[in-house]
């Protein structure tokens, strides 16, 4: 018996919707919402756990305050450092003979072309540290995206 053409076409339609279906469920099962963590305060351990907390992609809030940092940040994953804005979050240093805050892309960011934000925050060095020092583990691919906005970067050494 052979099979009719429209009765062909019908069955490959079917298995094609069906194909298209499970790919976009599997798609859609592979992308995944950035969260947004907020810190319990301005201070470098809570800010510290925050960033711990966060994933590729997501949004680390630092709310409103003046803290000091004593030790430096280290950051390896693409996320956003976000503040209440320039004047409402005043991180000062105490941090000596190094930066306050470090970037430097893991293989993942990199690969993934994940890019690091900063913004709303006042970086006030003391005349003891260094703000933000970015670099990159790896030069086998470049380091593309870097935002840094709405902040303000102050007493310099």
């Amino acid at each position: 018996m052979t099979p009719s053409k429209s009765g062909a076409l019908l069955t490959m339609n079917r298995v094609l919707r069906h194909v298209a279906l499970a790919g976009g469920v599997l798609m859609m099962a592979a992308v995944s919402e950035a969260a947004t963590i907020t810190a319990a305060s301005c201070s470098r351990a809570d800010v510290g756990s925050a960033v711990s907390a966060s994933t590729y992609g997501d949004t680390v809030v630092i709310p409103s305050g003046s803290c000091t940092w004593t030790t430096s940040l280290n950051i390896t994953k693409g996320i956003t450092l976000q503040g209440a804005g320039a004047s409402s979050t005043v991180i000062t240093s105490a941090v000596t003979s190094t930066w306050l805050l470090t970037y430097k892309p893991d293989a993942t960011s990199i690969a993934n072309d994940q890019p690091f934000k900063l913004t709303g925050v006042t970086l006030d060095m003391n005349f003891k540290s260094g703000g933000l020092w970015v670099t990159q583990a790896s030069n086998t691919k470049a380091m593309t995206k870097l935002h840094w906005r709405q902040r303000v970067q102050e007493h310099i050494g």
